[in-house]
């Protein structure tokens, strides 16, 4: 899927169901997120996360400027803006970036920008001393996350820590077979069939040992991964970066 419609879909779910197709509970599809709850699962992640990288892995990095990639309606940049100076989400949708300023509750600290750009141009080098991305590259093709990826090693200051998820492979199914081997015109046909217009939540992954190999051509290592099958049926990894 190419950006401008992946940038589409993301609009069309902004503006239809945004909390559910952030957190797709089943329970909370056709817009039964209560907000309160939903915030509150952002505040959770980011606590338990920081605590994990600082306490158990001894990963040390700078609370200066955090960036949120694929921040949504900011469950987890409001939640950031508890540990870091400044923070910032970016998001492909216009949709999800008008209610994340709505939902602001930090506008001293927090702001909000939308993009498409995988380059991310408009930001300067060494901005950011936390990258955090978590359930957005999984829906992004993997020629335009491995642009994103080279791009957070850019916006990384010296130390710095990039912190995202994406999983390493597909179901061990029939389904996540055929989505191997078939080509994307085939898949892209597949999808329209079963979707015609409705918005689609593409699921792609990248082999761990693939990433590896593209963080050394850009100069970065991947200091800490974990991995887990979810429900799924996908290997979901978490992966800790650093330049370097």
């Amino acid at each position: 899927m190419k950006i401008e419609d992946l940038r589409k879909n993301w609009e069309t779910f902004g503006a239809t169901d945004p909390l559910w197709s952030i957190l797709t509970h089943p329970a909370k599809k056709d817009n039964k997120w209560n907000e309160e709850e939903f915030f509150a699962t952002g505040t959770r992640a980011i606590n338990q996360l920081l605590k994990r990288t600082k306490n158990s892995l001894k990963i040390p990095f700078s609370n200066r400027k955090a960036l949120d990639f694929g921040c949504g309606v900011g469950r987890c940049t409001q939640a950031l803006a508890n540990h870091f100076d400044e923070v910032l989400g970016i998001d492909i949708a216009a949709s999800m970036i008008h209610l994340a300023k709505h939902y602001n509750s930090f506008p001293d600290r927090v702001d909000y920008q939308q993009t498409e750009d995988p380059n991310l141009e408009f930001l300067p080098s060494e901005s950011f001393s936390f990258i955090y991305s978590n359930i957005t590259l999984q829906h992004i093709h993997p020629r335009y996350s491995k642009i994103y990826l080279k791009s957070f090693i850019r916006l990384l200051e010296p130390g710095g820590i990039l912190f995202f998820q994406l999983p390493s492979a597909p179901p061990k199914s029939l389904a996540g077979t055929l989505f191997k081997i078939m080509p994307p015109s085939m898949i892209n046909l597949y999808r329209k069939i079963k979707y015609g217009k409705a918005p689609v939540m593409e699921m792609h992954w990248i082999a761990v040992d693939e990433l590896e190999k593209h963080f050394q051509e850009i100069g970065a290592k991947i200091v800490h991964q974990r991995s887990q099958v979810l429900k799924d049926g996908f290997t979901s990894n978490w992966y800790y970066v650093q330049k370097g």
